[in-house]
């Protein structure tokens, strides 16, 4: 099973300022109008984890090509993550995302500073309280593991991605619920 860490619950940035003006790209809040505009899902994979294909999505400047919803507490729990996969968008083992790429993430996130010559990571943590609040974002290569159980006729999408040689799929993954 291919499992990519995340260097998001390692941080330890906290950034002051309006959840509303941070969140960039992504949706400041999970709302019922959130849930229903990425359509019924196309996959299920671990429990909680469903793909999505919404039509005509961009985050960053890239276009989308699905988007995992994942949940706390498997199906029906609240939404605590939303990666959305940038189409095309590889990064070769051990090497850092493209300039325009960082740089993309920057502009959406004014608190990132990861298009600099520094090596920063592409994340930016926020304070929240409330479970369907936006408290962060980063660039990742996923978290994908496809169990015998995942089903549905969108489970090609994710298999291409699990199945690359020598690059990991870039995915900006947003984060929600209390900031730990």
């Amino acid at each position: 099973m291919r499992s990519f860490p995340s260097s998001f619950a390692a941080l330890a940035l906290a950034v002051p300022t309006a959840v509303q003006a941070a969140s960039g790209d992504c949706p400041p809040s999970i709302t019922p109008e959130l849930e229903s505009s990425f359509g019924e899902p196309v996959a299920w994979l671990e429990p909680g984890q469903t793909v999505h294909q919404p039509a005509e999505l961009t985050v960053v400047g890239q276009p989308v090509s699905y988007v995992l919803v994942i949940r706390a507490s498997g199906e029906g729990g609240p939404i605590t993550e939303l990666d959305y996969r940038l189409r095309g968008n590889t990064k070769p083992f051990g090497e850092r995302y493209s300039v325009d790429l960082r740089q993309a993430f920057d502009k959406s996130f004014s608190a990132s500073e990861c298009g600099s010559a520094r090596n920063v990571p592409c994340a930016v943590v926020f304070k929240s309280s409330a479970a369907d609040q936006f408290n962060g974002a980063e660039l990742s290569e996923g978290d994908l593991s496809i169990p015998k159980e995942a089903h549905g006729d969108g489970l090609p999408l994710v298999e291409a991605d699990y199945d690359l040689a020598d690059a990991d799929p870039v995915f900006l993954a947003c984060h929600y619920g209390p900031a730990d």
